[in-house]
């Protein structure tokens, strides 16, 4: 039997919720427990593309940016690397605007769809992002 695409939307709303639910568990027993983020950070390697070459990969930044944006420093995380922010903000958005619709039983068409440009306005996030920082570094010498 094949699901609507209003029972598949709900749905995923349910999963997201649930997810969310896991991550804020789980923080929470890391919290209780005395572990710090920092301490998960550095069981990770360094990132191979900037220890070979000196410059920053598309992804360099996202871990700090990850804690900074869990400490409430949304303007630093933005700085170390913008598409965290902006794939919470879109998570967020998806998550309010659905969940509304989902309890108003699709009485509010609000919810958030999927556009192609969410993909596009990602992909310049982190080429913008790299080139930004890589020009820092290699022009000025800015060490980020």
């Amino acid at each position: 039997m094949e699901q609507t695409t209003e029972k598949k939307t709900y749905r995923i709303c349910q999963i997201s919720w649930c997810a969310l639910g896991l991550v804020v568990l789980l923080g929470y027993a890391m919290y209780r427990k005395g572990i710090q983020p920092e301490t998960i950070v550095r069981l990770f390697p360094p990132c191979v593309f900037h220890s070979l070459t000196g410059l920053y990969c598309p992804g360099c930044g996202g871990t700090r940016a990850i804690l900074e944006l869990l400490r409430g420093h949304i303007l630093l995380s933005l700085w170390y690397h913008p598409i965290v922010v902006y794939t919470v903000g879109l998570y967020g958005w998806y998550l309010f605007t659905n969940t509304m619709e989902w309890l108003s039983q699709g009485k509010l068409s609000i919810g958030s769809r999927y556009h192609s440009w969410y993909g596009i306005v990602a992909a310049l996030l982190v080429i913008a992002n790299c080139l930004l920082r890589n020009i820092l570094l290699i022009v000025f010498h800015v060490i980020l």
